[in-house]
């Protein structure tokens, strides 16, 4: 819902943003492409954005499910591989 009301505001010209997943499952997916639809939506706009992509140095399946959106929605992804030291540094970058 609130993603709705963001993409009838004024924006910058630039938007990053930050997908960092511990555990993702089929209901989620479905959220998560709704969501990068909606980011489509106002990068159709004019609006730059870049989707930023979290994942586990380990962890193929969220590398993997992430260049899929990428390839579904058509909005540029970032990958970044997180080693088990960076987990609690990103952790509180937030």
């Amino acid at each position: 819902e609130w993603i709705n009301k963001f993409s009838n505001i004024s924006y910058p010209k630039e938007i990053d943003f930050v997908i960092d997943l511990d555990y993702y499952n089929t209901s989620s997916e479905k959220y998560i492409l709704e969501l990068l639809k909606t980011l489509r939506k106002i990068r159709e706009n004019g609006i730059n954005i870049k989707v930023k992509w979290f994942y586990s140095e380990d962890d193929w399946d969220t590398q993997e499910i992430g260049k899929e959106f990428e390839i579904t929605v058509g909005i540029p992804f970032d990958f970044i591989a997180k080693e088990r030291e960076e987990y609690d540094e990103i952790d509180n970058y937030f």
